[in-house]
């Protein structure tokens, strides 16, 4: 799933009591820009009295998720003012350092430098692969900086809106008047005749963009709703449904008249359910049916331990053995008569391999002889007991695995020894 892009507003006043109101701007900005901030589909981070440091803490944490860079404050043809340290001057930042800063941040869209004469920042930026950027021609007042911010983000973010960035600034250009009022976002320790030249009637405000990558200037915030896609999409769904129950209806249609037409043959049938212990039904079973020893028929129980079996009636069988098998589970054997069977359906129940005990015993006697120590080795392991008064003895706890397999025996009682290889489980008699 993608993250949701981070817009980083950040801010520098060089002299906080004499010229930029950026608390203004910052508002309408976020006021602009609500509608997608409620929806989810951006998160702002705002950066107050800038300093290059605060810039890169800021930025790096979220360094594949920054889309947009929007610089209020002073700034000059080649460079930006950012601030140190609160009371303290300005660090000036150039364009060549600025652009090789972003150039790590992979997903950057669009960088909205709202200073003075920021044209020179435009090479830099988009040569280190920034798609997009909005800078200055010339000097400009901080009111017009408002305004063509709060006119730009307010075009391209609200939810029905729908615009570009390319469409979001031309908007934004149109409806701004350009008027030299107020104080200027030039940078007071740096000259600026270079843009004198500029007629002042011109708009300072200008998109640049990447001719080999346009996603900056087509990226929107808001996409529309592809109506006509959703059309054709639930005509397709609609044709496809009318035409399956127009199919379903004939199909119904022609098997009614094959049941017509097929001479109707008596049918009778085996039905059973299958439990364990704990009667809770036990599904895919091994169901084998033997009828009169002639027809043998495999199935496999359902979810809820189900299996049906339907056969000619006319056949007259008499004899049903039924088989069940399961791993982990102890083979079922069961034979049903069909003259005392009512046709209802069978219940079953397999007992569990692994309820039987992991341990088991093995007895034996040696003829009425008490005494006779008697030791079997099975496994490299020794088990041993004596005979009682009877000549019984009991070897316990024998691992189940063992069962079966050929042990070692020895009767021993004071120097006489005798030794017999047998198979663990059954019963020993010796005279």
């Amino acid at each position: 799933m993608a993250r949701t892009p981070i817009f980083f507003l950040a801010f520098a006043n060089e002299r906080p009591d004499e010229l930029l109101d950026l608390k203004e701007e910052r508002s309408v900005i976020e006021s602009a820009l609500a509608d997608a901030k409620e929806d989810h589909r951006i998160q702002i981070e705002v950066i107050e009295e800038t300093s290059f440091g605060d810039l890169l803490q800021k930025l790096i944490p979220f360094q594949d998720r920054v889309a947009l860079i929007h610089y209020a404050g002073h700034a000059s043809a080649d460079r930006i003012s950012l601030q140190d340290r609160p009371g303290s001057l300005y660090h000036k930042l150039t364009a060549r350092q600025f652009a090789n800063t972003l150039s790590h941040f992979k997903n950057l869209k669009l960088v909205f430098l709202n200073g003075c004469a920021t044209q020179g920042f435009t090479d830099e930026l988009l040569d280190k692969g920034v798609p997009a950027v909005i800078a200055t021609s010339r000097k400009v007042n901080d009111a017009h900086a408002i305004q063509i911010a709060k006119n730009f983000y307010f075009a391209w973010g609200h939810r029905k809106g729908n615009k570009s960035v390319k469409e979001a600034f031309e908007l934004s250009t149109a409806s701004t008047l350009d008027e030299e009022i107020g104080p200027h976002r030039g940078d007071h320790a740096i000259a600026r005749k270079v843009i004198s030249d500029s007629p002042q009637s011109t708009m300072p405000w200008a998109l640049y963009w990447r001719k080999q990558d346009p996603s900056g200037i087509n990226w929107k915030i808001y996409r529309p709703i592809p109506w006509k896609f959703i059309f054709v999409l639930a005509a397709f769904a609609f044709i496809v449904g009318v035409s399956g129950m127009m199919y379903q209806w004939i199909a119904s249609v022609q098997n009614k008249k094959s049941a017509y037409h097929t001479p109707y043959t008596p049918m009778d049938r085996i039905s059973g359910i299958v439990r364990n212990v704990d009667h809770r039904p036990l599904s895919n079973v091994e169901v084998h049916i033997l009828l009169d020893g002639k027809r043998d028929t495999s199935l496999t129980t359902d979810s809820k331990g189900g299996f049906h079996l339907l056969f000619d009636k006319e056949m007259n069988y008499q004899i049903a053995r039924i088989t069940l098998k399961k791993e982990q589970y102890k083979t079922f054997e069961e034979h049903c008569l069909f003259e005392s069977w009512t046709g209802d359906t069978l219940n079953f129940q397999m007992e569990a391999e692994l309820m039987l005990s992991p341990k088991m015993s093995w007895q034996g006697t040696y003829g009425t002889e008490a005494g006779v120590a008697v030791i079997a080795t099975i496994g490299g392991k020794k088990f041993q007991a004596v005979t009682d008064s009877s000549g019984y003895f009991l070897l316990q706890s024998i691992p189940r695995r063992y069962k079966d397999v050929v042990a070692r025996i020895e009767f021993r009682k004071g120097s006489f020894i005798e030794t017999h290889n047998i198979k663990i489980g059954q019963t020993i008699y010796f005279q």
